[in-house]
């Protein structure tokens, strides 16, 4: 577990506002490779030593459901302290709070074509959100698998209005969305961009030279679901497996290895 500083080794330099499935995991190899330490829904992952799941979780029912006490300013620290530019979930839920907590960095509001990006958020978050295992998995696991089911859900939920099967509701919330960013942010800080565009246009803007390869081009629909499913194999080999056999003994333990393997195959 890395101990978070009094203060940030550097300041937080952009923000990017646009939703999920519009090139963000794209982008978050590009911000790497132009030397960056961006902060993606992966980084949940790889940062849970630090509890950043459930932190996750506890700001988001604050601002959506009313329980708790809302994060602001130096309260996203907690999970954020080591990165100096953000994109994707679950910071996008809290464009407001960030642009308020972060306010010098830049913003980029990166965007696809709205029916392209409709289709893609509803095929592939409700790919992830489907499923069986997932019972198992948020029954045993309360500090990963549980807390990210629900913010997964709450995030198509807000950007739906609630009607998570329809692509009209998806493109209403998608245009909401920028519309609500380019009321809330100076034009003289705002990007917007499309990935598709490269490297100029978000190297000018950051003040960054332009490296000497192609712009980074990842399949995150593919990758969505070929994650999802890594994801939910190592959540119950290396947690549902263990609890099952300390709570319930070796023939919960072996019917949940037996389910882990079945869900190796083909």
């Amino acid at each position: 577990m890395a101990q978070q500083p009094r203060e940030r080794g550097r300041p937080m330099q952009v923000i990017f506002v646009g939703l999920s499935r519009s090139g963000t995991m794209s982008l978050w190899a590009a911000l790497r490779e132009l030397g960056y330490t961006p902060y993606h829904c992966l980084e949940c992952g790889l940062d849970n030593a630090n509890g950043a799941y459930p932190k996750w979780w506890e700001a988001v029912q604050a601002k959506y459901e009313g329980k708790g006490t809302p994060y602001k300013g130096k309260d996203f620290e907690k999970m954020l302290w080591r990165y100096d530019a953000i994109t994707d979930i679950p910071c996008v839920l809290f464009v407001d709070e960030l642009l308020e907590a972060y306010p010098d960095a830049k913003v980029v509001l990166q965007s696809r074509d709205p029916d392209a990006w409709a289709s893609s958020v509803r095929d592939n978050f409700l790919y992830f959100l489907s499923g069986w295992r997932w019972y198992y998995l948020r029954l045993f696991d309360k500090s990963t698998a549980d807390p990210w089911y629900r913010i997964v859900e709450r995030s198509i939920k807000e950007w739906s209005g609630g009607d998570v099967t329809n692509l009209e509701a998806y493109k209403r919330g998608l245009a909401a969305h920028k519309d609500h960013v380019r009321a809330r942010v100076p034009k003289d800080k705002l990007l917007e961009y499309n990935v598709a565009q490269g490297w100029k246009p978000l190297c000018d803007f950051l003040g960054r030279n332009e490296p000497d390869m192609p712009f980074p081009k990842i399949n995150e629909g593919a990758m969505v679901r070929q994650i999802t499913d890594h994801f939910l194999r190592r959540i119950a080999l290396f947690v549902v497996l263990p609890k099952a056999l300390l709570s319930f003994g070796l023939p919960m333990a072996v019917a949940a290895g037996a389910w882990w393997y079945s869900s190796q195959q083909p």
